[in-house]
């Protein structure tokens, strides 16, 4: 499903409960999409070699009287933790595996999940102390791919069902179900009661109610509901790991679907394929509007950019400043010299950022720099659309990076990464221009070589 360019609708109907686990499973369910678990297991190996991941194994089961899947991610290290900053870092890098709407989505989640917790704990919300498993992480990833690669533009949710009573833990002893962070992820969201039975743990685990939240945007103006006007087109039964919460998505169309503004394509920068793009008139009159978004040209962004003038900083000082700045989550960061009053030289430091992670950027700046005050501009910026080429150079069998810009399905521009570049020119004294030259013109020639495959297909 999806492969046609329809926009689908996920409606997640969540009789059972819910986890992360049970909702990957269901999605694959949905079609019998286990080649496409295989790409997403090759995508996350190769993309995030941090979290281990040794595979993703699907397997059928029986539930509710129903045929389900269920979903086993092993990795190599189960006790492997990762905070915030370190699962912004790893994804950053893998910008050529993971598009950017689902670098988002799953960045929106762990931010929720964090939150969450900061607030249970009495801790400041834009702290950073929490970690997540490697176990976790590659659930989130995995699940919001799948959405991805089923082409699922919006999605939906039931009430989730809420447990009662209490649970023992050996790590914070009795808690009560939900548990807090549960009930904290629940604010805005649907409730109805449980089933039924005995239940020693949450129905909806944290981690599931942050990716509901995010995946049907309860934190915006307008929650997504399930559509009015829906024409299921599959069903997919997915279960946890313990097969002990059990829950349904139903694919499909619909008109809502079409028109609604989705969370998960505004902000993609996959290369477009035949199968998602349109053909733009080129000629057409322009738009009155000052930006004017081309789906099949460029895409716009609203992001905020953060301004401190700095009088008294040291250029190690604003050197590492723009450093962390870049590793905490800003898409770009600069320094600016400037004249203030009395002709005191002074710099500007300066950072782009998604309205996400303005609040932490803001801290940043505030407790390494000796700033009092930081101005924010909210600003839109348009953008060509991007892929990353992995090629090989005659200098080395170490892979280099090329980053690719597309004005439609032209392509306008190709950098080679310049680390990778660097290495390559450090261990084999080959000048660092002319590997990089060299990555390029393989990236051209791969380019080539796609386009007239994709050609011959089409004869």
């Amino acid at each position: 499903m999806g492969s046609n360019g329809n926009e689908i609708h996920a409606h997640f109907d969540c009789f059972g409960g819910a986890t992360v686990g049970a909702l990957l499973a269901a999605c694959i369910h949905a079609n019998d999409q286990r080649q496409v678990l295989d790409l997403i297991q090759t995508d996350i190996q190769e993309g995030l070699p941090k979290l281990r991941l040794k595979s993703l194994q699907v397997s059928l089961t029986s539930a509710a009287t129903m045929s389900a899947s269920v979903v086993h991610a092993i990795v190599e290290k189960e006790d492997a933790t990762f905070d915030l900053q370190q699962i912004r870092c790893m994804l950053a890098t893998a910008k050529h595996v993971i598009p950017e709407h689902v670098f988002n989505q799953v960045m929106e989640l762990f931010t929720e999940l964090l939150q969450a917790e900061n607030k249970i704990h009495g801790r400041p919300l834009t702290s950073d102390n929490g970690d997540f498993s490697a176990h976790c992480i590659v659930e989130v990833v995995a699940t919001v791919l799948s959405l991805h690669k089923l082409n699922v533009k919006t999605a939906s949710c039931s009430p989730l069902p809420l447990g009662e009573g209490s649970m023992w833990t050996n790590e914070q002893g009795l808690l009560p179900i939900p548990s807090p962070v549960t009930l904290q992820l629940l604010i805005g969201m649907q409730t109805c009661p449980g089933p039924p039975r005995i239940v020693e743990s949450d129905l909806v685990t944290p981690t599931a109610a942050a990716l509901l939240r995010v995946l049907t945007k309860v934190n915006e103006s307008k929650a997504t509901k399930r559509p009015s006007c829906f024409t299921t087109r599959s069903i997919g039964v997915g279960v946890d790991s313990s097969e002990s919460r059990i829950l349904r998505v139903l694919l499909g169309e619909s008109k809502e679907t079409a028109e609604a503004t989705s969370s998960f394509e505004e902000a993609c920068t996959l290369v477009p394929d035949d199968s998602n793009v349109t053909e733009t008139n080129a000629r057409a009159p322009r738009s009155s509007t000052a930006f004017r978004e081309s789906d099949s040209l460029w895409k716009m962004d609203e992001l905020n950019q953060l301004e401190a003038n700095l009088d008294d900083m040291t250029a190690e000082g604003l050197a590492f400043a723009v450093e962390l700045l870049l590793e905490t989550g800003a898409l770009d960061a600069w320094v600016v010299p400037i004249v203030m009053k009395k002709g005191r030289a002074a710099h500007t430091l300066c950072c782009l950022c998604r309205s996400e992670d303005t609040n932490i950027l803001l801290e940043s700046i505030f407790r390494h720099t000796t700033t009092l005050g930081i101005r924010i501009r909210n600003m839109k910026r348009a953008a060509l659309r991007r892929s990353f080429l992995s090629v090989q150079t005659p200098f080395s069998e170490d892979p280099v990076q090329v980053k690719v810009g597309y004005l439609g399905k032209e392509v306008v521009s190709a950098k080679a990464e310049h680390d990778d570049c660097a290495r390559i020119s450090r261990e084999s004294h080959v000048p660092i221009n002319q590997v990089a030259d060299s990555a390029i013109q393989q990236a051209h020639a791969q380019l080539c070589k796609n386009l007239h495959a994709d050609s011959a297909m089409n004869v």
